[in-house]
């Protein structure tokens, strides 16, 4: 019998130890493989149904790798590819074309000139977000998400661009100033840069944010000719019907604090729009005597028109007028129906 030993034991504790993670990870890559066959079979299944059946894709673990042919289709096949379960990423890479060879009599150190494809851009904004779709290059892609977190805040940028090598910058150095442009005056727009022209769709909220928005793509574009203006505005009047109502203390005159910030709202357009004139309508339900409604009517108005002279609005382009219990909007019958007709209404003068 051998003698007892401790580096004898020590040796047999570090192979078994050995012994057992090579048995989980033997365990392991099968189900890995798995997962992995499971999720290409199911993905290029999709891809042919979406007509992308010349899309390769391949999975690392939960993570795809789409192969495509070229950047215009390089967000469909990662929109399908995304939209499968199971996926965790997916990320587009786009074959590069390989390089003509060099005629006989082509110089043997000259290097062969890469030609570059133009950038394909969209900026859609949704009021404060902005989703970034296209193939850029690499500086391209920083400069966009750089310029998009600055005016609209990281958490509100959705980056889905593709970068590929062999795509110019044309057009692109402009772009940030047409997303500060945007900021804060959009409903929905949609900036797209292709073949160095800019397109623009969508509306935004003032004259002054169209007009700021076109000569910003004109700019990025090198002229006003390279730029399809499809913007609209929203109607003033159509703004100011989809604000919230203007609240007071009960029986006063005296804004709340949610009546003073829907006054401020009231300014900003109006700022925003400065050859609008509107009258100011103030307007109480039944309660009270038609007399003293009629002065409330009048005082409230007076006060929405006071405030918002103190946000900078002129006051020639402001006109309040009182009209008491006279102008119910619904019957006046019920609580809720006297909430309602107690309001202030904006309306836009000719």
């Amino acid at each position: 019998m051998r003698p007892y030993t401790p580096g004898r034991r020590v040796f047999a504790i570090v192979a078994a130890v050995v012994g057992l993670l090579a048995l989980g990870a033997g365990q392991d890559l099968p189900f890995r493989h798995s997962v992995e066959r499971d999720l290409t079979d199911r993905s290029a299944a999709a891809l042919r149904t979406a007509g992308l059946s010349n899309v390769d894709v391949s999975f690392t673990g939960r993570d795809a790798t789409v192969r495509v042919g070229s950047g215009a289709e390089a967000d469909a096949a990662l929109a399908v590819v995304r939209g499968v379960d199971g996926v965790r990423v997916a990320r587009a890479v786009v074959a590069t074309q390989p390089s003509a060879t060099p005629s006989p009599s082509a110089s043997p150190s000259a290097s062969p000139s890469v030609a570059t494809v133009p950038p394909t851009v969209a900026l859609t904004v949704t009021g404060a977000r902005v989703l970034l779709t296209g193939t850029v290059p690499a500086a391209g892609h920083n400069l966009l998400v750089d310029a998009a977190t600055a005016a609209f805040g990281a958490a509100s940028v959705t980056d889905s661009l593709t970068v590929q090598s062999g795509v110019g910058d044309a057009g692109l150095a402009g772009l940030p100033d047409v997303l500060t442009a945007l900021r804060g005056g959009t409903t929905s727009a949609t900036v797209q840069l292709r073949d160095g022209a800019i397109i623009l769709t969508g509306t935004v909220s003032s004259a002054q944010v169209h007009d700021a928005v076109v000569t910003a793509s004109a700019r990025a574009a090198g002229g006003a000719s390279a730029v399809t203006d499809h913007l609209d505005v929203v109607p003033v009047q159509q703004q100011l019907v989809d604000l919230p109502p203007v609240t007071f203390l009960l029986g006063s005159a005296t804004l709340t604090a949610d009546g003073q910030a829907v006054v401020a709202h009231v300014a900003d357009v109006l700022a925003a729009n400065p050859a609008i004139r509107v009258r100011i309508e103030g307007h109480t339900d039944t309660n009270g005597t038609p007399e003293t409604n009629l002065v409330l009517s009048q005082a409230r108005a007076n006060a929405v028109a006071d405030a918002l002279v103190a946000h900078g609005i002129a006051a020639d382009r402001l006109t309040a007028v009182g009209l008491g219990q006279t102008g119910l909007k619904v019957p006046d019958d019920s609580p809720a129906n006297q909430a309602v007709n107690r309001r202030v209404k904006f309306i836009v003068l000719p």
